[in-house]
C-alpha cells in the first residue's frame, strides 16, 4: 500500500486533547510547550501519520485474519 503523506492534513488538537496527552505519557506540559504543539503542523501532522500508518496496521493484521479463515 502506498501513502502519500502530503496528502494528509494535520491533526485538529485542542486544550482538552492535550490534558488527556498529558495524563497518557505521564508528564505535564508547560505552557511553552502548549503553545508549540498548538501554532506547529508539523507535529501535528506527525500524530496524523502516525494514527493513520497505526489504522493501515491493524486493517492488514484483520484482512490476514480473515484470509486464513
Amino acid at each position: 500500500m502506498v501513502i502519500n503523506y502530503f496528502k494528509i492534513k494535520p491533526l485538529d488538537i485542542t486544550e482538552s486533547e492535550l490534558d488527556e496527552y498529558e495524563k497518557y505519557i505521564g508528564i505535564p506540559l508547560h505552557k511553552e510547550d502548549r503553545e508549540a504543539i498548538l501554532k506547529s503542523t508539523g507535529f501535528r501532522k506527525a500524530i496524523a501519520i502516525k494514527n493513520k500508518l497505526r489504522l493501515d496496521y491493524f486493517d492488514l493484521e484483520s484482512h490476514e485474519e480473515n484470509l486464513m479463515r
